[in-house]
């Protein structure tokens, strides 16, 4: 059964290319802000396509669809601070810059707490409580839309960016599929290497996923620090070294590379006397691929394909891993695996034990159940201020 072990040794080097590629779009999205940015976006087009609709509702107003004009008791500018402003911060940090000034996501309730703080909010209370209420469920409904929207919008951009990254990731690397699984197929020892290491990966990954999770769980108003997004840099840096050490049949010792002391067959006529014109580096790169169309073809094919396998995802490729797993644990208990060390099966839907996060009852019980009760609190504290 080399193949099935070869393809468990596949699936598992996927898994961890993809986890390195995860790391490096989180980190992406970090540094440029993009969540932040897009949150900030939703706000306007809420303000263009509610505020401002609602208003000229009122005042029998006509839109044109050439310009958007602007609520007179708030600018779309203001409007827009009020709501991704983090007032847990106000030091502007080094040059004026701190990266946590701004929120990427509020809940419902504290969307309307904020709207109550506004001058719509006061306009909303001088129309009556049950018109007012009317009014709040729906503000508060659509914003719950406009968040379900914008949510999908973030996940179609974040897999989009994977692909490019991973494809990326697969031509700098030189991660050629075909080679990746004939080197697990005709070397068993580095098939039973990655094989013996299936849990401590999978671990990994469950690690960095429950970690991700909890974090995208909590942080609704706060953002990772600079150093933190380092350290995942680091991380990402620290894994691809690691990688390069497995005698994986990757990067610059394989066609088209050809480095020095290179294993790889396709490599052996650029070594010796044969390549004419000693170069080096990209140029030595492009002539090689120069001298065989059809074989620089085939590469680029293959290089492309294996940035998409390792676009599919961590979890496509987890799931895989578990399913190739359960299959050779079957055939081991046939016989078919003698003197190979067990991997133990786990399985993936085990619950992971959440942190207590719970707040004590007597806070949870002053918290505001609905948009409209969590909408007049807010009113009465500015009244009062």
């Amino acid at each position: 059964m080399a193949v099935l072990e070869a393809g468990l040794a596949f699936a598992l080097s996927m898994l961890v290319f993809s986890t390195l590629v995860s790391v490096i779009v989180e980190a992406l999205h970090r540094i440029l802000r993009l969540r932040q940015r897009g949150f900030h976006e939703m706000i306007e087009v809420f303000y263009d396509d509610v505020i401002v609709k609602q208003w000229a509702s009122r005042k029998g107003i006509k839109l044109s669809n050439d310009a958007v004009p602007e609520v007179p008791e708030i600018k779309r500018q203001d409007f827009t601070n009020a709501f991704t402003g983090n007032r847990a911060v106000r030091k502007k940090g080094f040059f004026g810059v701190s990266p946590g000034r701004t929120v990427d996501s509020l809940s419902t309730v504290e969307f309307i707490e904020r709207l109550a703080e506004t001058p719509i909010g006061r306009k909303v209370i001088d129309e009556g409580k049950e018109k007012a209420e009317k009014t709040i469920d729906e503000f508060a409904l659509k914003f719950e839309r406009f968040g379900d929207n914008a949510r999908a919008y973030f996940r179609g951009r974040a897999h989009f960016i994977s692909i490019l990254v991973a494809v990326c990731l697969a031509f700098f690397g030189n991660i050629h599929s075909a080679k990746l699984f004939n080197g697990f197929l005709h070397d068993p020892e580095l098939t039973e290497k990655w094989v013996t290491q299936a849990d401590s990966i999978m671990d990994a990954y469950k690690k960095i996923e429950d970690q991700s999770g909890q974090i995208n769980k909590e942080e609704t108003s706060f953002q990772k620090t600079a150093s933190e997004t380092k350290r995942a840099l680091s991380e990402a840096s620290k894994k691809m070294s690691q990688l390069a050490t497995e005698g994986l049949p990757v990067g610059e010792k394989y066609y088209p590379i050809c480095a020095t002391g290179s294993p790889d067959t396709d490599c052996k006529k650029y070594l010796g006397e044969d390549l004419q014109v000693v170069k080096t580096g990209v140029t030595r790169t492009l002539t090689i691929l120069a001298d065989d169309i059809g074989k620089a073809i085939n590469w680029a094919l293959l290089v492309f394909l294996s940035g998409m396998l390792i676009g599919l995802g961590g979890p496509f490729w987890f799931d895989t891993v578990m399913s190739l797993m359960k299959s050779r644990q079957m055939l081991s208990g046939m016989g078919l695996f003698k003197n190979k060390k067990k991997v133990e099966d786990k399985d993936p839907a085990q619950p992971v034990e959440a942190p207590d996060t719970a707040l004590p009852s007597s806070v949870s019980a002053n918290q505001p159940k609905t948009p409209v009760e969590a909408f007049m609190r807010a009113a009465e504290a500015v009244h009062e201020a």
